[in-house]
C-alpha cells in the first residue's frame, strides 16, 4: 500500500472515531475514485455509510471489498452485516457460516449469525450460538444483553435475570445490562418490588454519570437558544419522544390523543426516531406542527435539537424499551420531562420530573414510594385507545357454533409474559372446564417454539392436544379476525396485557385478569374498570380460576357480551379520546405552572 493511502485511511478512522461522519465521508469519496478497487478503501467507506445508516450503498461497498480480498474474515463479516441490515437475513447467515468454517470461534461471526437468527425468530439457534459467544467472553456484554433477550421471548424470566446480573459484574456502568434488568425484573413471578425499583435507581445513576453533561459540548451550547419569556398560560411547545409511531402497540394509544389535543393551546414537535416509516407514521406526521426525523441523530445531537425546538415539556413514550433515549433526557432538554405509555414502571431517571398513571395502576401511598418521578393520576384511565377502522365485526362465541360445543380459551400475549405461574393458572382452569388453549403470537410458527410451551403445559398438567396454536397473520384486520376463535381470554402475570386485552374486548371477547400489586399487573384492572366489567377481576388465583369457569358455563352471558362489549367499550372512558385529550392537556398545563412557578425555572 502506497504510504500516502495508508496515512490518508488513518485520517479516516481518526474522522470515524472522533464522530465526524461528514469529513470522512468526503475524504472517502475522493480516495473511492483514485483507489476504486483497493479492498481498504470501500472497507471504510461501507462502514461509513453504515454509521450514517445508509445501508444498500454501504452494501455495495462492501461487495466490492470482498471481490478485491475474497477470503478474508473480516470483509465477510462486515458484508454479511451489510446484508443483515438490508433484510437480506438468509444470505448473511450463509456469510457469517463461511467465516466460521475458516475460523470456529471468531467472535465477529458468531456474534452476526446469533442476532441473524434471532431477527427470523430461530431462537433455539440463536440460543445456541450466544452461549457459545460468552464462552469465549464472559465480558461480553452485547452478548448477554441480546442471550438474556433470547431466554425472555422463551418464557425463561428466571434465567434471562441471572445472565443480565452476571454480565454486570463485569460491566457495572453498561446501561443496556443495567436497562434490560430493568425491564426484565417485570416479568418474574415473584420479584419484590423494591428489588425492582433498587434496579431501576441504580440504571439512573449509571445514565446520570455516564451521559456527559448538558454544556460539556460547544455545540449543545452554541444551539441553546433563548427562551421565551417564563408565562404560565401561553401555548405550550410540546415534544414526543417515539421510535414507535407506526404499525406498533403504542401508536393505538398515542394517536387519539395527539389527535385531540386543544392546538389552540399545544404546538405538536415530534421526534421520531425509527429508520423505516410506515402507513401509520405518515397519520402522525400529519397530525404534527413539527416533524423530525432523529434516527441517524446521537444522544448529544438529539438533546441539542430539542433545546434549539425550544420545548417546554418532553413526553418520552418509550421507558425501558427498545429505541429508548435516556441519555438525551439525562442531558435535561427541556425544563419538564414526563413519562407516559410505553412502560409500566419507574424509568429511574431523576431527570424525568413526571410519569402518567391512574389510580387503579398506581393506587395513591405505596406506589408513589416506587418512583422516581412524581406519579401525576389521569384518572380515570391513563390510556385512551383508538380501535383500527376496519376492524371485522365481532362473531359469534365459537363454543356455540362448534361441533364439539368445547369452550376455547386464548391469549395472544408475547411469549415473555408467558411466567411458570400464568403456565400454572391457564392450565388449571382449562382441565377444569376441558377447554382447549388458543395461544397466538409472531414466535407460535416456529415448530421449536411450539414444542417447548407444549413441554410447558404438560408439565402443568394440560395435555399438548389441547393446545391450539394459531399461525402468524398478515394484516391487523387477519389478526383481530383471530379472536373470533376464542370464548375467554386468560390474562397473563404478573405482566399484564394492554393492546391485546383492549384488542380482545373490541372483538366481544371478555378478559379475566389477575390483579396484582405493581403498574404492570393492574393494567388489566384499570382497562377492565373503565370498560364497566369489573366483576372479570380476580384478586386470587382460585377467583381467577372462579370467574373464568362461572363464565364458561353461562352462555347466554358470554353471547350478550360477545355482542355488547364493543359497544360498551365505545361509549367508555378508555375510547373517549377527545375527554381523555382534554384531562391530558390540563395536566400538562398545571405541570407547566408549576414550572414557571419556581424561582429558577427556565423559559
Amino acid at each position: 500500500m502506497p504510504p500516502d493511502l495508508s496515512a490518508r485511511l488513518n485520517e479516516v478512522r481518526v474522522l470515524l472515531k472522533e464522530g465526524k461522519k461528514d469529513q470522512a465521508h468526503s475524504l472517502l469519496q475522493r480516495m473511492v475514485r483514485q483507489h476504486p478497487e483497493h479492498p481498504g478503501v470501500n472497507q471504510l467507506m461501507c462502514l461509513n455509510l453504515a454509521t450514517r445508516l445508509e445501508y444498500p450503498q454501504a452494501l455495495y461497498f462492501a461487495q466490492r471489498a470482498v471481490a478485491a480480498e475474497p477470503k478474508s474474515p473480516e470483509l465477510l463479516i462486515n458484508l454479511a452485516n451489510c446484508l443483515a441490515f438490508c433484510d437480506r437475513r438468509r444470505e448473511a447467515i450463509d456469510e457469517y457460516l463461511r467465516v466460521l468454517d475458516q475460523r470456529a470461534d471468531h467472535p465477529g461471526a458468531i456474534d452476526g449469525l446469533a442476532h441473524a437468527y434471532i431477527e427470523e425468530r430461530e431462537t433455539s439457534e440463536a440460543l445456541k450460538w450466544l452461549t457459545r459467544l460468552i464462552e469465549i467472553n464472559p465480558r461480553n456484554a452485547r452478548a448477554a444483553r441480546s442471550l438474556a433477550g433470547v431466554l425472555l421471548s422463551m418464557g425463561r424470566q428466571e434465567e434471562a435475570v441471572a445472565v443480565l446480573r452476571s454480565g454486570l459484574e463485569h460491566n457495572a456502568d453498561n446501561t443496556e445490562l443495567a436497562s434490560g434488568l430493568c425491564s426484565t425484573l417485570n416479568y418474574l413471578d415473584s420479584a419484590d418490588p423494591r428489588i425492582v425499583f433498587e434496579a431501576h435507581t441504580r440504571f439512573g445513576a449509571i445514565i446520570e454519570r455516564v451521559a456527559r453533561p448538558v454544556g460539556s459540548s460547544p455545540a449543545v451550547l452554541a444551539a441553546a437558544p433563548q427562551r421565551p419569556a417564563r408565562d404560565p398560560e401561553r401555548r405550550l411547545r410540546i415534544g414526543f419522544i417515539s421510535a414507535d409511531l407506526r404499525a406498533h402497540s403504542c401508536a393505538w394509544f398515542a394517536e387519539p390523543l395527539i389527535r385531540h389535543l386543544d392546538r389552540a393551546r399545544i404546538s405538536i414537535v415530534v421526534y421520531f426516531g425509527h429508520l423505516e416509516p410506515d402507513a401509520v407514521t405518515a397519520r402522525f406526521k400529519a397530525l404534527a406542527d413539527v416533524w423530525r426525523d432523529t434516527a441517524r441523530l446521537s444522544d448529544e445531537e438529539l438533546a441539542a435539537l430539542v433545546r434549539r425546538d425550544s420545548i417546554d415539556i418532553l413526553i418520552d413514550l418509550h421507558g425501558h424499551t427498545s429505541g429508548q433515549r435516556f441519555p438525551t433526557l439525562a442531558r435535561r432538554p427541556a425544563p419538564v420531562q414526563v413519562n407516559w405509555l410505553g412502560y409500566p414502571n419507574t424509568t429511574g431517571l431523576r431527570a424525568v420530573g413526571y410519569r402518567l398513571v391512574d389510580s387503579i395502576t398506581d393506587p395513591l401511598g405505596a406506589a408513589d414510594g416506587l418512583a422516581v418521578e412524581r406519579l401525576v393520576r389521569l384518572d380515570p384511565c391513563f390510556l385512551c385507545y383508538g380501535p383500527p377502522s376496519d376492524a371485522p365485526d365481532p362473531a359469534p362465541p365459537p363454543s356455540t357454533t362448534g361441533i364439539s360445543g368445547r369452550i376455547s380459551l386464548g391469549s395472544f400475549n408475547a411469549l415473555q409474559k408467558l411466567t411458570a405461574r400464568t403456565v400454572s393458572l391457564w392450565a388449571r382452569a382449562a382441565r377444569r372446564l376441558e377447554a382447549r388453549l388458543v395461544l397466538k403470537h409472531l414466535d407460535m410458527g416456529d415448530e421449536r417454539t411450539q414444542a417447548e410451551v407444549a413441554r410447558r403445559f404438560v408439565d402443568a398438567g394440560l395435555a399438548p392436544d389441547r393446545i391450539t396454536y394459531l399461525q402468524p397473520t398478515k394484516g391487523l384486520r387477519e389478526h383481530l379476525s383471530a379472536y373470533n376463535e376464542v370464548d375467554i381470554a386468560l390474562e397473563t402475570f404478573p405482566y399484564h396485557g394492554t393492546t391485546t386485552t383492549c384488542e380482545a374486548l373490541w372483538m366481544g371477547v371478555p378478559v379475566v385478569t389477575r390483579a396484582g400489586e405493581v403498574h404492570a399487573s393492574r393494567v388489566g384492572s384499570s382497562l377492565l374498570t373503565n370498560v364497566g366489567v369489573p366483576e372479570l377481576i380476580a384478586h386470587t388465583d382460585d377467583q381467577f380460576v372462579s370467574i373464568v369457569e362461572s363464565l364458561a358455563c353461562d352462555r347466554t352471558r358470554l353471547a350478550g357480551l360477545r355482542s355488547s362489549l364493543r359497544d360498551r367499550m365505545r361509549r367508555s372512558p378508555l375510547c373517549d379520546a377527545p375527554g381523555f385529550a382534554r384531562r391530558f392537556g390540563e395536566t400538562l398545563r398545571a405541570l407547566w405552572r408549576e414550572s414557571c412557578a419556581q424561582p429558577d425555572a427556565p423559559g
